[in-house]
């Protein structure tokens, strides 16, 4: 019988195995690797998920308290200012649901229970709606794309320890000596509540001298700030609005030009008070030294109305080609 030679044959056989081996280990890396990227990508889901629930539940993230045990320093020392503070923003929202100007269609709050009407309800409608707006629903509205102030956060535990009087007037309780007062108590508060013996029309004006304050030193801010390199590009977002802004480096007289053709619509955003304040806009006037007042103080017989948020800088303080 012929002797068969094994060397190689078996040599042949160990490389294939070899080659087996090398696969199957390629392919256990390739494995591996896919299985990382899977990991590493099922993280991120959740990280973008969580980001995006911060966001939308912000007003979730307040923990309601009833009562602090004592005020806030922040309060007890300016406390005429934040009883103001507190009194204007609510004539405003109740005035604002009554007349129509703020409604279901441009504000719909997060945390507070308030039902708005609808854009085209009756008059008799809306002040039923108003009656039942609250406290809670006030200070959101009022905190709508602030970025500076949380005015539900500020009032947060606070309440009770202020009381209103008959004209729907805020005061700090024991700093006042008064009979007809009467205690606040939370957020669910009701605004019937508060202004049940008030005319409506008086709050009204009393909301629009509020605003009409508040812009018209914000006008002056923001046309200055501009003029001066202080205000610039990325100061803040504008959502709403269009101005051209300077940058760091740009010179004083391309600042001023600028400065002259920024909107009341550009400072209002850079407060943080666009959606609050636009649409009262054109229940606001500007006298001939370009000072802004409410179209209904009969004292001021040379008012213009402020028609739309367009309106420059150089229109509302009659800037010549030469300031």
């Amino acid at each position: 019988m012929k002797k068969i030679k094994w060397y190689p044959i078996i040599s042949v056989i160990l490389v294939f195995s070899l080659a087996v081996v090398m696969c199957s280990c390629s392919n256990s890396v390739e494995e591996d690797n896919i299985a990382v990227v899977s990991t590493a990508e099922s993280l991120e889901e959740p990280e973008e998920s969580e980001q995006s629930e911060t966001y939308e539940s912000s007003f979730e993230e307040i923990s309601v308290i009833a009562k602090l045990d004592e005020l806030p320093d922040y309060i007890s020392d300016n406390s005429e200012h934040y009883t103001k503070l507190l009194s204007n923003i609510l004539k405003l929202y109740y005035t604002g649901v009554i007349n129509g100007r703020i409604h279901s269609g441009n504000f719909v709050p997060q945390r507070a229970k308030d039902v708005l009407p609808s854009e085209n309800d009756t008059a008799e409608k809306r002040k039923e709606y108003a009656d039942y707006c609250t406290i809670g629903g006030a200070l959101e509205f009022y905190s709508t794309d602030s970025t500076d102030f949380n005015y539900y956060e500020i009032y947060n535990g606070c309440l009770p320890y202020f009381s209103n009087d008959k004209n729907g007037n805020i005061y700090i309780t024991e700093n006042i000596s008064m009979d007809s007062v009467w205690q606040l108590t939370d957020y669910d508060e009701t605004m019937r509540y508060v202004f049940k013996y008030c005319n409506p029309d008086k709050l009204e004006k009393e909301a629009m001298a509020f605003i009409s304050s508040e812009i018209n030193s914000t006008c002056k801010n923001y046309y200055n700030g501009i003029k001066e390199g202080t205000i610039v590009k990325n100061s803040f977002a504008q959502q709403y609005t269009h101005d051209t802004l300077p940058d760091q480096y740009t010179a004083p007289e391309p600042r001023l030009g600028l400065a002259k053709h920024a909107t009341i619509g550009g400072a209002l955003e850079f407060i943080g008070k666009y959606r609050q304040f636009s649409i009262f806009i054109n229940k606001l006037g500007i006298d001939s030294t370009g000072n802004i007042y409410p179209m209904s103080d009969k004292s001021k017989n040379d008012l213009k109305v402020i028609s739309d948020t367009y309106l420059t800088m150089q229109e509302i303080y009659h800037i010549t080609a030469l300031q």
